[in-house]
């Protein structure tokens, strides 16, 4: 029978080529000598308890964030809220990896400012009126009535993301520089017409691209210019059964859209 134990166990147990392992390495500089131990005991923690919760809701992310989850041991926790997540899964103790003062991660923050809202009713969280004419929609409103992207508003919904994360990041100013309005519209014809040309199904590679291959780099290398080390591709392994769609499409009309 498989156990949070033997899960834990096995997944202590692998080794990757320049790879580091949270639940099996230490860090000489910044982790404690049982930091692989003490990461593996939260991990198993907070199992148990969400099994003893009969949670019915799991949250996957791609891979541990190296402020967050490799300090912790939990996905999507980082140590600032390193108690917080002790507390929302019934009081068990949560303990610190690492050396030095605490750090936080910006992906925790969001996630986190989410999870401090459980225990309130859905419907009344996220209810939000779309019955009112769409050009007086409230954008701070919990919810947000979708139209359809052409290239100009996927240039400013990128603006935006580039704003928020330029405003946590270390480089903030240079990632306005570099990462600059007329970049996002370049990047955006880029991935839409990998995508045929059709801006409307091309925001969730969009906003990936920008994210994990350009602004993470501004922000952690000083030389890194995307134009001239960067050049956006796309693989169809990563593409969604629309967005396949709509790159191997002649015209709208063969485009298959789910029900």
């Amino acid at each position: 029978m498989k156990t949070p134990k033997s899960f834990a166990a096995a997944l202590s147990q692998t080794r990757l080529p320049s790879v580091f392992n949270p639940y099996r390495d230490c860090c000489p500089v910044h982790d404690r000598l049982d930091a692989a131990r003490v990461r593996k005991r939260n991990l198993v923690r907070c199992f148990d308890a969400a099994l003893a919760a009969r949670i019915d809701t799991i949250w996957i992310a791609r891979d541990l964030g190296y402020r967050g989850g490799r300090r912790t041991g939990i996905p999507l926790t980082d140590e600032i809220h390193l108690s917080q997540a002790g507390v929302l899964l019934g009081g068990i103790a949560l303990d610190r990896a690492t050396r030095g003062p605490v750090v936080a991660e910006r992906t925790a923050a969001i996630i986190w400012s989410v999870l401090s809202h459980i225990g309130e009713p859905v419907a009344q969280r996220f209810h939000t009126d779309f019955s009112t004419d769409a050009r007086f929609d409230n954008p701070r409103a919990v919810q947000i009535r979708l139209p359809g992207l052409d290239l100009d508003a996927l240039v400013q919904v990128g603006a935006r993301v580039r704003d928020l994360f330029a405003e946590q990041a270390t480089q903030g100013a240079r990632i306005r520089a570099i990462v600059n309005n007329a970049y996002l519209e370049d990047l955006a014809r880029a991935v839409a017409g990998r995508l045929g040309g059709r801006a409307g199904v091309a925001p969730r590679i969009f906003l990936k691209k920008l994210v994990g291959d350009v602004l993470d780099r501004v922000d952690q290398f000083a030389d890194f210019d995307p134009r001239r080390h960067y050049a956006p591709t796309i693989d169809e392994q990563e593409m969604s059964l629309a967005e396949r769609a709509s790159a191997g499409a002649a015209s709208v009309d063969d485009v298959e859209l789910g029900t």
